[in-house]
């Protein structure tokens, strides 16, 4: 029983703690929108985003301990993200017309799977 519940409470936590990530990228995006062009607005927001998510995947969601293989992986997995995102974001506003204040959490949304994969394999044993 243990063995199927640990998954889905480090996969909650991921999500939760996503959430709370994405609310306070989202916020900066916004603050940095006003005064910059949107994929600069989405980088700088970005940057603060991985070194959140870092730290609070590592030391809460998965419980293990920093090493310098992990640090120096751990940005592979968002900029391959980004890479995406970014891609992603240009596809919503340009082709779809979606708002440049809408576009990121669309995106955000659709990288959850596919960053908690990442995470779980460049931060557990």
């Amino acid at each position: 029983m243990f063995n199927k519940v640990l998954p889905l409470k480090r996969f909650s936590s991921f999500v939760i703690f996503g959430l709370i990530n994405t609310g306070t990228t989202y916020l900066i995006y916004l603050i940095f929108r006003e005064f910059t062009h949107y994929q600069i607005a989405y980088f700088i927001s970005y940057i603060f985003g991985i070194l959140f998510a870092y730290l609070v995947n590592l030391f809460i969601v998965f419980k293990e301990k920093s090493t310098l293989r992990k640090i120096f992986q751990y940005p592979l997995i968002y900029i391959i993200n980004y890479i995406t995102g970014s891609c992603l974001l240009f596809f919503f506003i340009a082709f779809m017309n979606i708002s440049e204040q809408i576009s990121p959490l669309i995106v955000a949304i659709l990288l959850v799977p596919i960053s908690y994969i990442m995470n779980k394999i460049v931060l557990t044993k």
